[in-house]
């Protein structure tokens, strides 16, 4: 079995005001959190998507370690980017995690959870694998090899949460010490509270769930 990892990156970041992939975090932005999130040993290609402002976020950030993807219709949708990084990476392969980059404070240790869970045989093949923190589910998610071949199919009109939802009862979610799970960088104010928390880590676990929550 392999598995893969896609960043969804496309997006315009209307309510954010300015790209929210080169938000800064210390010498890192968004996107180099968000990517190093999966970038694991059991992951064995990580594809960024991107979309609106592609060319000036290739020109400022290093991204050769990953398969990077333009998507040209990201207007159209976060379901678009999904597809053309499916159709980037064929039909390898087995299993996809899908992380969303505003979910860029997401612990490495949460996304080797879930690609333990997805690759281990015991209890059968999961068509859908979230993280939980505190009983309420976020991201990023693992799809299974039907649930892959379902997002290939999706009508542009739907979104990825429509997938999750068709594939919830069937699939298993992975209790996880991770707040950033549930904490999504759309606006200013999101951001300020990501910077605080990704600050506060030096002082400690307790400081940093704190601020992020």
């Amino acid at each position: 079995m392999h598995i893969a990892a896609m960043v969804l990156a496309a997006g315009e970041s209307s309510r954010m005001g300015e790209p929210k992939q080169l938000l800064r975090f210390g010498s890192h932005t968004l996107l180099d959190l968000a990517i190093g999130a999966v970038s694991l040993t059991e992951i064995e290609r990580v594809v960024v998507v991107l979309g609106a402002g592609a060319d000036a976020i290739q020109e400022r950030l290093w991204l050769d370690e990953c398969e990077v993807v333009v998507n040209a219709r990201w207007r159209e949708g976060m379901i678009t980017s999904v597809k053309a990084g499916l159709n980037h990476l064929g039909e390898w392969p087995e299993f996809l995690a899908v992380l969303p980059a505003d979910f860029a404070l997401v612990d490495r240790r949460t996304m080797a959870a879930l690609a333990l869970r997805a690759l281990s045989r015991g209890a059968g093949i999961p068509q859908l694998v979230r993280p939980s923190y505190r009983g309420q589910s976020g991201h990023p998610v693992v799809l299974g090899p039907e649930a892959i071949k379902a997002a290939r199919g999706l009508s542009d009109a739907v979104g990825l949460d429509s997938l999750v939802q068709a594939y919830k009862s069937v699939g298993e979610l992975v209790e996880v010490d991770d707040p950033a799970v549930r904490f999504d960088i759309d606006t200013p104010a999101d951001y300020q509270r990501a910077l605080n928390a990704w600050q506060a880590r030096t002082q400690g676990r307790e400081a940093y769930v704190q601020a992020l929550t």
